[in-house]
């Protein structure tokens, strides 16, 4: 399942004010993401879909910096994450998708950092091309990204996923744009007391794990029965997030 950039910005707008409260797996990943940089020290560094910015917070908190450009497509969220950051120095913020940035090579970034964003870009591999351009010299290209496997639960529920890119294919296409890069795997399990409140936390986070379309009554209590019956456990209905964590050097 392919989702239009639009419908992105919607479903992130929608869920600005509820963000924070409902994506603790994404917290956690931003902080493993900046704990895996061996250097802590940039000149310049540009963030790509901050979102509301906790990562972005984490970022002015813990690495030093000369400039720091702070992107997202929602211009909702960028508001947040302006508002957020208000007190801190050096900070500039672009509003626009991420795979056209209207920045040139003659701008150089020692860090581009982003945290559970690449797995909505339509084309990964010139992406990656294009900020690889925006690197310096030994500057580094520091990513999350969900991938194959990333709630297999609801995929096996209901036939309907996000077009995640598996391991291999990832190793693949890193390994076509970089010739050194690292990758690491992590697994989220979390627990919810019903298919309601797993699918409430989900919408919450920008993300309702199901298609667009409005399902009848009968689909969806299908849906829940299966979920019920194949995913129920002694600490309630499991939900599994899938990432990898991507170092890449110019």
């Amino acid at each position: 399942m392919n989702i239009s950039k639009d419908s992105i910005k919607q479903r992130f707008s929608k869920a600005c004010a509820s963000y924070e409260n409902s994506a603790n797996v994404q917290a956690i990943m931003g902080q493993e993401l900046i704990y895996s940089l061996e250097d802590l020290y940039f000149t310049n560094i540009l963030e790509i879909g901050a979102g509301t910015g906790l990562l972005s917070e984490n970022i002015c908190n813990s690495l030093c910096y000369s400039k720091f450009v702070v992107n997202d497509i929602c211009d909702e969220m960028l508001a947040c994450c302006k508002e957020r950051l208000k007190a801190y120095p050096n900070l500039e913020y672009l509003n626009c998708d991420a795979e056209h940035l209207p920045i040139t090579e003659k701008e150089q970034f020692d860090l581009i950092i982003s945290n559970a964003c690449f797995q909505w870009f339509d084309n990964l591999k010139q992406s990656l091309e294009a900020l690889k351009n925006l690197l310096t010299v030994d500057g580094v290209l520091a990513f999350s990204i969900f991938t194959e496997g990333n709630f297999e639960e609801i995929k096996k529920c209901s036939g309907i996923s996000l077009d995640y890119l598996s391991s291999v294919k990832l190793r693949e296409i890193l390994k076509q744009v970089f010739t050194c890069y690292t990758l690491k795997s992590r697994t989220f399990v979390l627990y919810f007391e019903d298919v309601k409140s797993l699918l409430k936390t989900l919408k919450k986070a920008g993300v309702t794990g199901l298609s667009g379309q409005v399902w009848s009554k009968g689909r969806m209590q299908q849906f829940i029965d299966n979920y019920e019956k194949n995913f129920r456990t002694t600490k309630g209905l499991r939900l599994t997030y899938k990432c990898y964590y991507v170092m890449a050097y110019k």
